[in-house]
């Protein structure tokens, strides 16, 4: 057979053409792919791993749910796939993204009616979708009650523009006129009250489509379900089962109904509502047209509402996404785990004065130590490296690093180097106010009795990782990060921010700190954090939230000081007992909003303030030990005493057979 050689070579021009063409395909999808997977856009049309954190079935093959990275997802398979649908929804810009990311979603809430009406907040404004997520508008909120932190939504199934939300800390709020106005419905629930103008957590509600009007609630942290009548007047504990047992609660609260005073429950994960919706029932034979939905972080299960009972029907078999920790996660959190120890600062750990503490670590059973690395002074407390710490006149060496390593090893010690970041005299000062915070009045460096830098400077961000990285290095056993926010003191309101990137508010620098440190360290990070932040979920003033901080640290480290919490807070509660019940259920609390994350190892306060300083010595010998055992009361027993001048003159007796329980 004879073959024409132009045509031969054309035919393999054209062949190495297509391959050629063949070969850019396969790199562009690889790109592509590499890019998706790099930047958490997963293929949406497969669905490949997208599940949500929080899911609803509305009674057809529609779904919802909300993921704390993708945002609102909807499925029109019965959640066999899923679909980002964010168009309108706020977004938020942090380290290392390139582009705004949509802002961390708080609860949802969906139409029993019309499941196509579907609605969900932000911890501060609220969106509704009458097109199943395709497009949202945001619902007005104005009130009363100044900040406030939204956490679940229910749409009325019998009138388009009323609904109600629920919030943190500062109860329930209905609208009728789709946000123009609004009324707190939960002040007579005083049951919820826990003093000092704050009130118990809504971590669920939906209204009842059997009972115009009226609603179906449920209680953060455990703490109940309850049916709130049209009359408004009160709230009625659910029983949960025939045998008439109550919805379990986990805090020990013992202002709410359910919680028997001096019980100490523990803690049920199924008790964790985290959604209500009633679906219609698709049974003929049942004489119940609504079916409950009742999510918690273990799924979903189904209920039928009896009066004020509910009877179980089943699960919806709906997969989430729960949080799994990775192998370096479990690794660090089982070496954070079962520290009790004291905080010092440098100039007491070098020398007589080290081995007269070590001692008393002995005697009293604590099994680690935080020292200052760099203390609220701005100074670096150890013979660093970092150059511009020595640029900033910053370097003031208090001990020498390898002599503490080795005698604190030498005595089983777990050696936590305390790095203050955002409020810093020396970084403050440096080339003429270079990082300082401004004062936008008198156009110049702003403070008061403390020297902030700005949190919005990657180089201030870059300048404490690098110490933490060099102390890493050297052999320290965790780094805890203190001063990690905003000022919050003084004349804030001219207090401005030079580095500020458009997009990015303050609790997005605090973020886009952690993520850029926790690339960088492999050890344990733990976070001092604001006591009352860790009680409830909050976006604070000074950007400390700690549902996002428990995503890049380990450890949280509440400041739960009873001196620091107003008087009015736990009302009729003996002072004494007080301070048991605010680190019992402080620690429980952090603990269940950081949801595995992170452990919990608070700072106990070894020190009088105020009108504590005329207690007698048995009184603050039980005020600390009341700290301490409200702590070890907890699903994460650990803790850290505080006394800024390394008095522990509160420990009268010694403290390691308490440790031992």
């Amino acid at each position: 057979m004879i073959v024409n050689e132009s045509k031969l070579i054309n035919l393999s021009l054209k062949l190495l053409l297509i391959s050629a063409l063949m070969l850019v395909f396969v790199f562009a999808v690889g790109i592509l792919s590499f890019s998706e997977i790099e930047t958490g856009d997963i293929a949406l049309d497969m669905g490949a791993e997208l599940l949500p954190d929080q899911a609803l079935k509305t009674g057809t093959d529609l779904c919802y749910g909300i993921s704390k990275q993708k945002g609102f997802l909807a499925s029109q398979d019965s959640g066999k796939t899923w679909a980002v649908k964010n168009e309108g929804l706020p977004t938020k810009l942090v380290y290392p993204a390139t582009e705004p990311q949509v802002r961390t979603l708080t609860g949802f809430g969906v139409d029993p009616d019309n499941p196509e009406r579907v609605a969900v907040t932000t911890s501060s404004a609220l969106f509704l979708s009458e097109d199943s997520g395709e497009h949202w508008q945001a619902i007005p909120f104005k009130n009363k009650v100044g900040r406030i932190y939204f956490t679940a939504i229910a749409l009325s199934p019998f009138d388009k523009d009323t609904m109600v939300v629920g919030s943190s800390f500062a109860g329930i709020f209905e609208t009728k006129d789709r946000g123009r106005t609004w009324t707190n419905i939960s002040e007579k629930l005083r049951f919820l009250y826990q003093g000092a103008g704050f009130w118990e957590e809504i971590a669920a509600i939906t209204f009842i489509p059997e009972d115009p009007g009226s609603l179906l609630f449920a209680c953060g942290f455990g703490n109940g379900l309850y049916l709130f009548p049209k009359s408004r007047q009160t709230a009625l504990p659910i029983a949960w089962d025939t045998e008439g047992q109550k919805y379990p609660g986990v805090t020990g609260n013992d202002s709410l109904p359910e919680n028997a005073a001096g019980k100490e429950p523990e803690l049920n994960y199924d008790s964790l509502i985290t959604n209500l919706y009633f679906m219609k029932n698709d049974n003929p034979a049942s004489d119940k047209p609504w079916l409950l939905e009742i999510g918690n972080m273990n799924g979903i299960k189904l209920a039928s509402l009896n009066t004020n009972r509910l009877v179980p029907t089943g699960v919806v078999g709906l997969s989430l996404a729960p949080y799994r920790p990775d192998q370096a996660k479990i690794h660090r959190l089982n070496r954070a785990a079962g520290k009790n120890g004291i905080y010092l600062r440098a100039d007491n750990v070098r020398g007589k004065k080290l081995d007269t503490y070590l001692q008393f670590m002995q005697k009293n059973g604590f099994n680690a130590l935080v020292v200052d690395c760099k203390d609220d002074s701005g100074f670096i407390t150890y013979n660093t490296q970092v150059s511009l710490a020595h640029q900033a006149g910053a370097v003031r060496p208090f001990f020498k690093m390898e002599d503490l390593l080795s005698k604190t090893k030498e005595n089983g010690i777990y050696v936590i180097a305390r790095v203050v970041v955002f409020q810093d005299p020396r970084l403050h000062r440096y080339q003429k106010y270079k990082y300082a915070v401004w004062n936008r009045v008198t156009n110049g460096p702003w403070s008061t009795k403390e020297y902030w830098v700005d949190p919005y400077s990657p180089d201030v961000w870059e300048y404490a990782i690098a110490i933490a990285v060099e102390l890493q290095t050297l052999g320290i056993d965790e780094i805890q990060f203190d001063y990690i926010r905003f000022p919050t003191d003084g004349d804030i309101v001219n207090a401005t921010y030079r580095y500020r990137t458009e997009g990015m508010e303050k609790i997005d620098a605090l973020e886009s700190f952690l993520a850029r440190a926790r690339e960088r360290l492999s050890i344990p990070i733990s976070a001092d954090l604001y006591g009352f932040n860790c009680w409830c979920r909050v976006d604070s003033v000074n950007g400390q939230n700690l549902d996002m901080i428990t995503n890049y640290v380990d450890v949280i480290c509440p400041m739960f000081y009873p001196s620091h919490f107003t008087k009015g807070f736990m009302p009729g509660v003996e002072y004494l007992e007080r301070a048991r019940r605010i680190y019992r259920d402080g620690t429980r609390r952090t603990y269940i909003i950081a949801d595995k994350r992170s452990l919990v190892r608070p700072y106990v306060q070894a020190f009088l303030l105020g009108g504590e300083t005329r207690m007698a010595r048995a009184a603050y010998t039980k005020y600390l030990k009341n700290q301490i055992e409200g702590v070890m009361d907890s699903p994460s027993p650990g803790f850290t005493l505080w006394n800024y001048g390394n008095d522990y003159y509160m420990v009268t007796q010694p403290l390691d057979e308490l440790l031992k329980k």
